[in-house]
Formats: C-alpha cells, sequence, structure tokens
C-alpha cells in the first residue's frame, strides 16, 4: 500500500512540474540581459530586460509580440497589442539598440509603422541580413479564431 501512494504522490509531482518550475511557453535569451518570454499563451510574449546585478527589470515591448530577429547589435520585432473589441489590427515595428540598454535607460521601446521602421533600419544601418527569424503570426491568429469563434 504504501508503494502505491509513493507512485501516486510521484504521479502528481510530475504531472504539476510546470506549475512548480515556472516554465514558460516561449522563453529565449536573445542577448545577456534581453529575453523573450510568455507564461500561458501566445498572447503574452513580451520582450524583458532584467539586470540582476543592479536589480532593475522592465517591459521593453509589450505583448503582443509575434516576430523577432536579432544580432549582437540590434533586435527588431514586431507586435500587435490584442484588441478584442475591435476587429482591426495593428502592427507595430521595434527596434532595440542592445548596446545602449541599461538600467537608466531601460523605458520602453518605441512603436514605429513600416515605413518609419523600414527608414530607421537605413539610418542606423542596420544590416539587411537581419530579418525576423522567430515567429508566432500562425499561432496568435488561431489563438484569436478558436477566442472569437464563442
Amino acid at each position: 500500500m504504501r508503494s502505491f501512494i509513493k507512485i501516486i504522490f510521484l504521479f502528481l509531482l510530475l504531472s504539476l512540474q510546470s506549475c512548480l518550475f515556472g516554465v514558460g511557453l516561449v522563453e529565449l535569451q536573445l542577448a545577456d540581459n534581453i529575453s523573450l518570454f510568455g507564461n500561458g499563451s501566445y498572447e503574452e510574449v513580451a520582450i524583458y530586460y532584467s539586470d540582476e546585478e543592479n536589480n532593475c527589470s522592465a517591459i521593453l515591448v509589450p505583448s503582443t509580440v509575434f516576430a523577432v530577429g536579432y544580432d549582437d547589435s540590434f533586435i527588431i520585432a514586431k507586435s500587435q497589442p490584442i484588441d478584442w473589441e475591435q476587429s482591426t489590427k495593428k502592427t507595430y515595428y521595434h527596434i532595440i539598440e542592445i548596446k545602449k540598454l541599461s538600467c537608466e535607460n531601460k523605458d520602453s521601446v518605441p512603436y514605429y509603422t513600416l515605413e518609419q521602421f523600414n527608414f530607421l533600419k537605413k539610418k542606423l544601418n542596420i544590416s539587411k541580413d537581419l530579418n525576423f527569424t522567430i515567429n508566432f503570426e500562425d499561432k496568435l491568429t488561431n489563438v484569436k479564431k478558436t477566442v472569437n469563434s464563442y
């Protein structure tokens, strides 16, 4: 009987591991202090700055981030704020200059239109090879269809 209880306890422990250990749906380190993270759904994906040494953190690009590209100098991102009341979608573009981020300069990254984004990419001499290599747009679209179908 004791071995049966131990097996049940072990099974419950293993089935609750995501709650116990905080595993997120999306977890990716983009640079030393910058990460892409979404815990329970693709709608929650955002870009975070966290500097544990200096005890500071901030949300650089709020949810919903659905496409990201990065190299040693820049992170580019696309986001769509979720507005369940309206059927129109707005896509925002973001550029993060990695080397300029610090605890003193960790404010939310501004958003741009596609035209502004392309102009700024040229102005900052961002490589033409830097593209959106991480993309959750299809997963986000499926989530919205599911939620809106009720």
